[in-house]
């Protein structure tokens, strides 16, 4: 059950060196002005470590306590999603070349919200493009992909065939993670 008042995530990040992925979850809870900030480290397959920097505690347990909780909060709600992204971004970094399939854009207040599938490896990849911020987006659930993989994701959408001229207006757009 989750407790907290605010949940929001911080990038995800891969060292190439360490081979390696980071993460941070940032939790409030009640009047909260610090969040309890989740680090996690993550290879394909498996979590390597979950650590809690604590700043606030839950209403009638210890730190220790609330920080069991709030690990336990990851390993319920998040960890399969960031082991599967992770997954699919080794996967796509392997990839010899993306296959690009069924495309959808649709505008979604200030946002341009596309949707497509790569061949072999995910049916379903979310992509927000901000006009505002010139930035391009991609998540296959809640987590967003890391700035390397978002950068190979843009460039085979760039240069496939047919939605090449549907996205030229977002070509020189950032890919963020």
């Amino acid at each position: 059950m989750a407790r907290w008042s605010t949940l929001s995530f911080g990038e995800l990040r891969y060292n190439k060196k360490e081979k390696i992925y980071y993460w941070q979850m940032f939790i409030t809870y009640g009047n909260s002005r610090e969040p309890n900030i989740i680090n996690i480290q993550a290879k394909k397959g498996k979590i390597v470590s979950v650590n809690v920097n604590a700043y606030f505690r839950y209403r009638k347990n210890t730190l220790e306590e609330t920080i069991e909780i709030n690990k336990q909060e990851f390993q319920e709600t998040y960890q399969q999603e960031l082991l599967d992204i992770i997954e699919i971004s080794e996967n796509i970094k392997q990839a010899s070349g993306l296959i690009i399939e069924n495309l959808t854009l649709e505008q979604r207040g200030e946002y341009i919200v596309g949707y497509f599938s790569i061949k072999g490896i995910t049916e379903k990849v979310s992509m927000l493009v901000s006009p505002k911020w010139e930035t391009i987006s991609f998540s296959p659930k809640t987590i967003d992909f890391s700035e390397d993989v978002a950068d190979i994701l843009k460039e085979a959408l760039f240069t496939h065939s047919t939605f090449r001229l549907r996205l030229l207006p977002y070509k020189h757009y950032k890919a963020t993670a």
